[in-house]
């Protein structure tokens, strides 16, 4: 039976050219994957929240053979700007003028339960990996949560988390200047109901100033819990997508494993 969700939430693409293997796994077979689940389980899900990191290198050839395995996804998408993405190149394959925003790619999108607003932390040319908010992209930050609706959520989306994760390698390229999001929510007069970020590739749930935040697995590969300030270390770990269901007490959102394929069993106790 299908669900009444609100959205769903991919992290991390890293998207090749079509037919390039990344670690040995094909960004699109994943791709395909979390699309069919979703029209299997989720067919009534409002949008497709695509969480940055869209494409490994950020070439043109990339960003297109993203946009064709994105043709049939059959839901809005909402593409999001990570540091291995280049904008230009992104956009001249996804010419969608919504997403423009004083030059960046972000928007805020108003559902039946929620409004999603998701922006564009990617800091082009930098030497690191880490994100900003410029104060053009904090401008729009502080309409967005002004316009939003006081009778619905809102929920933000980030590419580089804003928050300390507790391992000093993805917390020496999150976002800077975090303290700067304090201010915005304060000159906005509204907090976020959650935030939701990418690219540290696992999952963390937790909250940050009082505002309830999460991390999601990549698409293709994920990264190690821990390590050295220098070392991240890959596995290729179950991705999952995530399903947001605003519910008249809060937000659930509940991640589904990708490509399981071992047993389907009842746990003892459940029936006789």
């Amino acid at each position: 039976m299908a669900r009444c969700d609100d959205f769903a939430v991919l992290a991390d693409l890293h998207f090749m050219p079509e037919g390039r293997l990344l670690y040995g796994i094909d960004p699109r077979d994943r791709l395909d994957a979390a699309l069919a689940l979703l029209a299997r389980d989720h067919a009534g899900v409002g949008c497709l929240v695509l969480l940055g990191d869209l494409a490994h290198r950020g070439e043109a050839e990339s960003y297109r053979a993203l946009t064709a395995a994105l043709a049939g996804a059959g839901m809005p998408i909402i593409p999001m700007m990570g540091n291995h993405d280049r904008r230009r190149a992104f956009l001249e394959e996804y010419p969608n003028d919504r997403l423009r925003q004083d030059g960046f790619v972000q928007s805020a999108v108003e559902l039946e339960r929620c409004t999603l607003i998701a922006l564009d932390t990617l800091d082009e040319g930098r030497s690191d990996a880490g994100g900003r908010l410029c104060p053009e992209r904090r401008q729009f930050l502080r309409d967005a949560l002004r316009d939003a609706r006081s009778d619905k959520p809102v929920y933000c989306f980030l590419h580089h988390p804003p928050f300390a994760t507790g391992s000093p390698a993805y917390d020496a390229i999150a976002l800077d200047e975090p303290e700067a999001l304090l201010r915005i929510f304060d000159a906005a007069g509204r907090r976020p109901d959650h935030m939701l970020c990418g690219h540290v590739h696992q999952t963390i749930n937790g909250s940050w100033q009082g505002i309830p935040v999460s991390t999601q697995r990549s698409l293709v590969h994920q990264l190690g819990q821990e390590g050295q300030a220098d070392v991240i270390e890959g596995t290729l770990e179950q991705p999952t997508v995530a399903i947001g269901t605003v519910t008249p007490d809060g937000l659930r959102l509940r991640h589904r494993n990708l490509l399981y394929e071992g047993p389907v069993f009842l746990p003892k106790g459940t029936s006789e």
